[in-house]
C-alpha cells in the first residue's frame, strides 16, 4: 500500500482510488486501516453483483494525498 502511495505522489495524481464489494468486510476493514486517510467515495448501490457471484454492491474508498 506504502508503494501504491508513494507512486501515486510521485506522479503527482490527485487521488489513489481502490474498488471491493461491500460485503468484503475484510478488504474494508485492511483499507480503512492501513491507509488510515482512505476514505468512502461511492457506493453503487443500484448495482447489486449476486449475478456474477459475489455479494454486496461495488463500493470506492480513496486516498487523498496532503501537499
Amino acid at each position: 500500500m506504502e508503494i501504491a502511495k508513494q507512486q501515486a505522489r510521485l506522479a503527482r495524481r490527485r487521488a489513489l482510488i481502490l474498488e471491493t464489494q461491500s460485503a468484503n468486510a475484510n478488504a474494508i476493514g485492511f483499507y480503512l486501516h492501513e491507509a488510515i486517510l482512505f476514505r468512502l467515495v461511492w457506493i453503487y448501490a443500484a448495482t447489486p453483483t449476486v449475478t456474477s457471484g459475489r455479494k454486496g454492491c461495488p463500493i470506492e474508498l480513496g486516498w487523498f494525498p496532503q501537499d
